[in-house]
């Protein structure tokens, strides 16, 4: 049975949509490291700084890390056209 199409709707979400208009859901720590193509260390590393978009679901003191695809391709696209999130992604902060 597929995982993804089991999962029940939730009304009243603000839940992003593909194209197809099937909505977007989270994916883990591999999934956003595969986009990334950096190590799943290092995006979790990301996300605990905040210096990535990313969702904590908190058991204790630990959390497990969910991601967007299309808002981590926004960040990536921001860093690159110099436009940063706390100054991350700006090549030119603390130059002189």
């Amino acid at each position: 049975m597929d995982r993804l199409k089991s999962q029940p709707d939730y009304p009243g979400l603000n839940n992003q949509t593909f194209q197809n208009g099937q909505e977007e859901r989270f994916v883990d720590a591999d999934a956003a490291a595969a986009f990334l193509s950096l190590s799943r260390k290092h995006v979790l590393k990301l996300a605990r700084l905040r210096c990535i978009p990313a969702y904590p679901i908190t058991f204790g003191s630990r959390a497990v890390w969910r991601f967007r695809i299309s808002e981590l391709e926004n960040w990536m696209l921001g860093r690159s056209l110099g436009i940063g999130d706390n100054g991350v992604g700006d090549s030119q902060k603390g130059r002189a």
